[in-house]
């Protein structure tokens, strides 16, 4: 950018030709010019403020810029003064000279109502001195323009980044819910497969029973309510995982140990057919705040990595642990395993998205990353996982409400 424009308004026709001759002269006619022979000034002059203001809309209107204006003060249709006052509320930055043998409004004033970017010369002024000015202030209007055209390019890149990012993370959302409905359904799968058992067994008895003239009324009563038992116990079981998987619009006070206990409820199945010792040293009393559907979703997320490991591994004498502990202010939850631990490699990727120590067919990379989300961002904590032992350590602080 080196936008040279001057705007001169003058009713005195001499002092324009004065103006045309230090602004738009031959170089080699005076030799203060020689510096600036590249630098050429767009001059344009009017005989009143009047015309130079409606130039100046016109101009502006057209997104073209105006750096400087030279202004008589004494006019007969606009004063200098009120021309100024008219260009200053049209673009605040340009810099105003005023050129005056008298003035009915003392500098001060003038100062005063147009504040900044304000200079003035008595006539008759210097010619070099007016040109020194001209050259000086052209030169600090364009640093300023282009340094602000820099920044509003940043700040525009900036957010042109940040949707980029926003966008990548409700796409890594939507997959995250994705494996949450695999999840559900896998752990639909569990619960249900021993009452489905059950329910079978039962009806297979009434068959019996009736085959073998056992079947009285009492018999069948006892068998249908069996049988509706289990039934309503199923339904119930799909009405949990529903209200878990749904979503929190508001942020709401809740116990820690709801959370955990609902999330421990999704692998009651998988962690008693494994065998694993399931430890748990929590509070009831500790309060936190947020979202309780997506932080239990992240403990699930915990969960699963710590039994899926356990597993891969074929650990012996398989343990998890939960447990929590508390400061006046914090609330520390800590998750343990002994599947084996992580890669030290991997430990400082682990809550990268697409980041996964499982194999590529087992893992999307995302339900650390998830965790990491949810805590930090959505529930103003931090997490952190480390190999502890023979295994790995989650461990979740928290901000404490008091009870």
């Amino acid at each position: 950018m080196n936008n040279r424009t001057i705007y001169i308004a003058d009713d005195d026709k001499n002092l324009l030709e004065l103006y045309s001759s230090i602004f738009q002269s031959d170089v080699d006619e005076l030799d203060f010019f020689e510096d600036e022979a590249d630098d050429e000034f767009e001059v344009e002059m009017f005989e009143d403020g009047f015309y130079l203001v409606e130039a100046f809309q016109n101009r502006y209107a057209n997104g073209e810029r105006v750096p400087v204006a030279i202004l008589d003060m004494r006019m007969p249709k606009m004063s200098g003064f009120e021309t100024a006052k008219k260009i200053k509320d049209i673009d605040k930055n340009t810099i105003i000279v005023i050129i005056t043998a008298y003035s009915d409004v003392s500098m001060s004033e003038i100062r005063q109502q147009l504040k900044n970017g304000i200079y003035y010369f008595k006539k008759p002024f210097n010619e070099e001195e007016l040109y020194s000015l001209i050259d000086s202030v052209l030169k600090q209007w364009n640093d300023r323009e282009e340094n602000i055209q820099l920044q509003e390019n940043l700040e525009k890149k900036i957010e042109e980044e940040l949707e980029k990012s926003r966008e990548k993370d409700a796409v890594i959302i939507r997959q995250q819910r994705l494996a949450y409905i695999g999840e559900l359904l896998s752990s639909i799968a569990h619960h249900w497969r021993q009452p489905l058992n059950q329910l079978a067994l039962t009806i297979q008895d009434l068959e019996d029973a009736y085959d073998t003239d056992d079947l009285d009324e009492e018999y069948f009563k006892t068998g249908t309510k069996e049988a509706i038992d289990i039934v309503s116990y199923m339904s119930k079981t799909i009405d949990n995982f529903r209200d878990f998987f749904a979503p929190h619009e508001t942020e709401t006070v809740f116990p820690i140990v709801q959370a955990i206990h609902e999330s421990l409820d999704i692998y009651e199945y998988q962690i008693r057919n494994q065998k694993i010792e399931l430890i748990l040293d929590v509070n009831s009393s500790l309060l936190i705040k947020g979202f309780p559907n997506e932080f239990s979703r992240t403990l699930v997320s915990i969960l699963g990595n710590a039994k899926e490991a356990i597993e891969r591994n074929k650990v012996e004498n398989p343990k998890i642990e939960i447990r929590t502990e508390s400061s006046e202010r914090k609330v520390f939850l800590y998750i343990e395993d002994n599947g084996g631990g992580v890669d030290e490699n991997m430990i400082d990727k682990v809550f990268d998205p697409y980041s996964t120590i499982k194999p590529q067919s087992e893992g999307t990379g995302l339900g650390l990353f998830f965790c990491k989300m949810v805590i930090e961002n959505q529930m103003n904590g931090d997490i952190k996982l480390s190999n502890f032992q023979d295994g790995v350590k989650v461990a979740v602080e928290l901000l404490r409400v008091s009870n």
